[in-house]
Parts: C-alpha cells; sequence; structure tokens
C-alpha cells in the first residue's frame, strides 16, 4: 500500500512540473511586420523630401536676403555719395562752413525720395547715416554711410608742442590739438593759453622756440625756460607766422596776411618790420642762404613771377631773379651752387654762392654733378656739352656731336654722325657702343639717366623698338652700364620706360602732414624726393611740401615701367599746328589749375611738336588706380590722376572722339598728371 502512495505521489509531481514548463509562443502574422516596416520607410523618406525642402527654401530665402542686402546698401550708398557731394559744394559756396541739415535739406529732397536715414553731419563736413529704410525693398540692418566722429579733444585753453618721428630724422609740429599716438608725435611741451582765441604757429628749428599768438599779442615762446617775449606784430591775426630758421641761427621772421596772402620779413633783433607786405613766401628756408644773410621772396610780374634775394637782417633787396618761381641748392665740393627754374620745367639757370651767373652766361641749362666736384653742362639746344669746376671756372668743351641724348654723374650719351648711340666719360672716351640708331628705333632720354634697378647701380638708357607692338617682349630696351663692375648689356622688356614724369600736388585746406605711398612700389624707377617704403611730407593749403629736414618740394615726382594698354579706339587727332590750341582747350575742360596746366603744357607741348602728327587719350582717375593705386593719407577729397598717351602716325587717323569731364575741387584736393610716348 505505501508503495503505490509513493509511485501515484511521483506522478503527480511529475505532472505538476510538466505544467510549470513555458510552452512555446505561436509565430507572429508576417504579413502585419510587413506593412509595419513599410510605413517605418515612408515616414523616413518624406522626413528626408521635407528637409530637403526646407533646406533649399533656406537657401532661396539666403539668396533673397543677399539680393536685398545689395540693392539696400548700394541704395543707400548712392544716396550718401550724392548727399556728400551736396555738403562739399555748400562747404566751397560758404567758405568752408559746415552746413547745419536744414542748410542743405531743399537741395537734396530730389534725392530723398528712396532713402531715410537718422543723418549727421561731422565737424569736418563727412557724412554718416544710420538706421536707413530704403522704400520697396523690405530689409533692414545695421549698415552704416560713413563713420560718425565725435568732436575733436581741442582745448580752447592750451597749445601743444610735439617732437614727430618721420624716419630717422625729427621735426616739430604745434597744434592746439591733443595727439594720443605717441608712436608719431611726442609731446614734449604744453602751453597755456590765457585766451581762448589763443593759438600757435611755427617752431624753430634753431632754438626751443615758438610763436603764440595770446592776448590779442604775438609772443616768441621759449619752452624750455617757459618764458615768452611780446613782438611788435600788432593785434592783427596773421595767416602765418614763420620762423627764418637754418641749423646755426634765428634770422627773423616772415609773417603773411590772411587777407591778400601778402608777407613782410620781420627783424627779431630790432623787433620791427624790415619790408612792406609785398612778398610772397615759398618758405624757401635753405641754410646756405640763410647762413650768408639771405632770404628769397617772390613777387608777381604781370603774368609771371620773380624771386628776388633779400637781405635777411635788413630787408634790402640784393637780386631779383626774373621769370623765376623755385631755387634750391646743391653743395659741389666746398662750394654752394644755387639753381633756378620757371613753371617746374628740366632746364635751369645757375648761380654761384654771390648770385652770379655760374659761368658768367645768362642761359638754360641741363646739368649733371659730377662725383669729382665738377658740373657738367648743356647749353638748351647745343650739341656740345662742357665741363666746368665748381666756381664756374671751364675745363673743357666736347666736339659736336649729331645730337647730346642725356648728360648723367660722370657721363654723356651722345648720337655720333653714324647714328651710334655711345656712352662716353668726361674726356669724351668712350666706354660702349649701346646700338646703332635707325628709323625704328626711338630714344626716351627723359626716363633714361643714372639710377639702381636690380640692384645694379648705373647709366640707363631706354630705346623703343617701333617695329614690336607695345606690350610685346622686347619692344622695350633698356641698354645699361655698371662702372663698379664694367657691366654692359641690354635688357628687354614688354613696354618702354613708360609713365614719363608724374607729379603729385597736395592741396590740403590746412596744413597737414601726409602719407603717400603706392600699391606696387616695385614698379617705380625715378623718384624726387626718395621714395623710401613712402613720402611723409608737412603740405601747406597752398600746395608747399616740406620733408622732414623741412627741404621745399612743389610737388612728388617719380617715373614708373610699363604703362596701361591704350589701343587709341577713341582720343583725338592732333598735328603739330594745333598742339598747342589743343593743350590749352583740354587742360581746361579736365579742370587743371593755370599753374597746372602751364606746368602740363610746358612739358607735353614739346613733344606733341616734334611729330606733325599724333593720337592722343587721356587716361584718368579709374584706370591709372588700376595700374598702379596711389594711398594718400589722410585720404583727399577730391583725386584727379591723368596720363596723356601721345603715339605719332603718318598720315590723318580718324578717331572717335574721347569724352572728358570736368573735375571738381573740393576740400583736400590732391592732383597728378603724367604721360607715356608710345
Amino acid at each position: 500500500m505505501e508503495e503505490k502512495n509513493e509511485n501515484v505521489m511521483a506522478t503527480e509531481e511529475e505532472a505538476i512540473k510538466s505544467e510549470n514548463v513555458e510552452k512555446p509562443k505561436k509565430e507572429k502574422n508576417p504579413k502585419k511586420k510587413r506593412i509595419i516596416i513599410i510605413v517605418i520607410l515612408i515616414v523616413l523618406l518624406a522626413a528626408a523630401i521635407a528637409a530637403i525642402v526646407i533646406r533649399n527654401r533656406k537657401e532661396e530665402l539666403k539668396k533673397i536676403e543677399i539680393a536685398y542686402k545689395t540693392a539696400y546698401e548700394s541704395a543707400i550708398t548712392t544716396y550718401g555719395d550724392a548727399v556728400s557731394d551736396e555738403i562739399h559744394d555748400y562747404m566751397e559756396n560758404n567758405g568752408g562752413k559746415v552746413p547745419e541739415w536744414d542748410d542743405i535739406k531743399e537741395s537734396i529732397k530730389v534725392l530723398n525720395e528712396k532713402v531715410k536715414c537718422n543723418t549727421t553731419i561731422n565737424y569736418d563736413g563727412s557724412l554718416y547715416l544710420e538706421k536707413c529704410k530704403v522704400k520697396g525693398i523690405d530689409y533692414t540692418s545695421n549698415y552704416t554711410y560713413g563713420k560718425k566722429l565725435d568732436e575733436p579733444e581741442v582745448s580752447d585753453n592750451k597749445i601743444y608742442i610735439y617732437i614727430a618721428k618721420s624716419g630717422e630724422d625729427d621735426y616739430y609740429l604745434i597744434t592746439s590739438t591733443l595727439y594720443e599716438n605717441e608712436e608719431y608725435y611726442k609731446l614734449i611741451d604744453t602751453y597755456n593759453c590765457i585766451e581762448d582765441s589763443c593759438q600757435g604757429y611755427n617752431i624753430s628749428k634753431y632754438s626751443k622756440q615758438a610763436v603764440i599768438y595770446d592776448e590779442k599779442n604775438y609772443y616768441i615762446y621759449d619752452y624750455k625756460t617757459k618764458k615768452k617775449t611780446k613782438l611788435n606784430l600788432g593785434n592783427e591775426v596773421y595767416s602765418d607766422v614763420r620762423f627764418l630758421s637754418s641749423e646755426k641761427a634765428d634770422y627773423g621772421l616772415t609773417v603773411m596776411k590772411a587777407v591778400d596772402g601778402y608777407g613782410a620779413l620781420y627783424n627779431l633783433k630790432n623787433n620791427e618790420y624790415i619790408s612792406d607786405f609785398i612778398y610772397g613766401f615759398g618758405y624757401y628756408d635753405i641754410d646756405e642762404l640763410l647762413d650768408n644773410n639771405y632770404f628769397i621772396g617772390s613777387v608777381i610780374n604781370g603774368d609771371s613771377s620773380d624771386l628776388v634775394i633779400l637781405n635777411n637782417s635788413t630787408g634790402a633787396v640784393v637780386k631779383t631773379l626774373k621769370e623765376t618761381s623755385y631755387i634750391f641748392s646743391s653743395t659741389v665740393g666746398n662750394d654752394v651752387i644755387y639753381g633756378t627754374t620757371y613753371g617746374g620745367g628740366f632746364k635751369y639757370r645757375l648761380y654761384n654762392s654771390n648770385f652770379e651767373f655760374f659761368n658768367g652766361k645768362d642761359e638754360w641749362y641741363d646739368y649733371a654733378i659730377n662725383s669729382n666736384d665738377t658740373i657738367t653742362l648743356i647749353t638748351e639746344g647745343a650739341k656740345d656739352f662742357s665741363v666746368y669746376n665748381s666756381k664756374g671756372k671751364l675745363i673743357s668743351t666736347s666736339k659736336t656731336y649729331q645730337d647730346i641724348v642725356e648728360i648723367v654723374k660722370d657721363y654723356a650719351i651722345v648720337l655720333d654722325d653714324n647714328n651710334n648711340l655711345k656712352l662716353l666719360d668726361l674726356d669724351e672716351k668712350e666706354i660702349t657702343t649701346f646700338l646703332n640708331v635707325t628709323s625704328k628705333y626711338r630714344l626716351h632720354p627723359m626716363i633714361s639717366g643714372w639710377y639702381t634697378e636690380n640692384g645694379k647701380t648705373g647709366v640707363y638708357m631706354l630705346v623703343e623698338d617701333t617695329t614690336i607692338p607695345y606690350g610685346t617682349n622686347g619692344s622695350g630696351l633698356k641698354y645699361y652700364y655698371i662702372p663698379s663692375t664694367g657691366e654692359t648689356g641690354v635688357t628687354k622688356t614688354e613696354g618702354i620706360g613708360g609713365y614719363a614724369k608724374p607729379v603729385l600736388y597736395l592741396y590740403p585746406t590746412k596744413t597737414t602732414k601726409i602719407n603717400v605711398s603706392f600699391e606696387k612700389p616695385e614698379l617705380l624707377t625715378t623718384t624726387y624726393p626718395k621714395y623710401k617704403n613712402s613720402w611723409n611730407v608737412i603740405a601747406h593749403s597752398n600746395g608747399d611740401l616740406y620733408d622732414e629736414n623741412n627741404k621745399y618740394y612743389y610737388g612728388l615726382y617719380w617715373e614708373e615701367d610699363g604703362s596701361s594698354n591704350v589701343d587709341f579706339s577713341e582720343g583725338f587727332y592732333v598735328t603739330k599746328e594745333n598742339a598747342l590750341e589743343f593743350l590749352e582747350e583740354k587742360t581746361e575742360k579736365i579742370g587743371f589749375t593755370r599753374r597746372e596746366a602751364n606746368e602740363f603744357i610746358m612739358y607735353w607741348l614739346p613733344i606733341l611738336e616734334k611729330n606733325d602728327k599724333n593720337l592722343v587719350y587721356f587716361e584718368l582717375t579709374e584706370e591709372r588706380n588700376q595700374y598702379n593705386k596711389l594711398n594718400i593719407n589722410p585720404a583727399p577729397d577730391s583725386l584727379l590722376r591723368v596720363a596723356i598717351h601721345v603715339k605719332k602716325v603718318n598720315k590723318y587717323t580718324k578717331i572717335k572722339e574721347e569724352k572728358l569731364t570736368t573735375f571738381k575741387r573740393k576740400g583736400f584736393v590732391a592732383i597728378e598728371w603724367g604721360g607715356v610716348v608710345h
């Protein structure tokens, strides 16, 4: 019985265990699974398509936004330029006064149909526009026109005296403005004015003194001792009061009237005027002149001007140099030679230290100073050259040649009777023959001379092969001789010389330190004054320029390799007979002053008259900037760059007339002219 029960129990336990074993699951419906997968794929595909649509829409909106932005900024810039022109016109017609908005709003109503801006006219006449709205363009941004300037921190009761750094040399500056940039200006003294009308004028380059106007009187202020000495100049406010100073001594003052620009000499020792107000002063502070008791004034003589040599202690006229606009000095050995020009030309009258004609002759010359302290002269139109010692005594005269092409330091380039272009030393010993000049060659002496190229200093003679198209290698030939090595040779170029006699005039509205540089300085071949990474000058409103050594220049001069390609598809046909009338008419049309036009015509008229028939094209500012941009800092308000291109032709040539516009002078004006002979 017990055994049976055990079996029954065992069977029941097995049954219970079997019930706890997991039963196999039924397999899901495979059709339903496929449907789920398809749905997921459709959702993912829809999402991808939506993403692409959204991305494309964003790109489309971005393009629309860029188009709106471009149109918006263009509209504001166009409007701003037009308003700026109105501001400058107002200033020009109102003695430089900066307008209020009410002064010009009537004249610009027609300009303001599309653009509405918050407008600020800065203290210097520049324009600032912000928060602009443009009709028809649904776009706004923080785009602004110009820059908002704070009123300069000018003290009504202080005059600041600086030593200004420029290259290796220093010069002094006096101003009512406090400069914070000590990299260029180091403050050395502050004069505390008594009245608000106080102003500073000029600083002596010899003594620690400055000219100050205060309490309705002029003073010599010694900024070392802090003492001031009253001058007997009255209480009239003059446009300029300037020291006559060399490196050795102070010799007096030049005093310029504000009304008519005429000046007088003032003696510091006797504290009195020593001349009437009849002179103009180019500030020819040539040390050799001042230390020899001379000074230079200018007077108007009919349609021309003369320079007058004055005794700088008595004001007495020592000598008058007729038809002379500029004087400079050169040291030859122990002697000083003075040269004068008229109208910025390249012919000179030469004088000794007593202002007697250097060689006793009243003639115009090309000249070169030689390394042995002699001077080589060519009389205008002569076919020989002469060598003189520094005292004007004749040493030798060459034989006659077909042409004296150019003289440079220690050498002469001549064309002999067989058309051989030769380089001679001062004893007429032949150094080398450059080439035999046939009708296919054109010489370019105006851009030849003594200079350094590729590290080699010597004589360079530039020749054009007219049978090879300009811009093709070999159309330009540079023959050279390097004295230090005796090397001679010729370099082929794609063009000859390029821009000849570019000269830059600067006319700021007030005396300003100006930096001038080129985007492509490697193109420069000859510069005067010497170009060292840039030019730094002090410019006066009348165009007078002074370097860091207070040396005077009437303009900045350079020459360039190559030139813009001109195909003469438009321009002018000019004959020898009508060349003068043509230049007179076009320089007036372009907008030159009479002085600028005179200098331009003096240089280019002989070139046009050498050819019976010419094609002429005027390359203007935009084209010049494309070839070699001119950087001027501070930037001029108006810039004109002109290069005349001249090409000889053998017969009448019909040419589409070039349309010339007239340049508008506004504010700080910069003018450049030069040209190219093709």
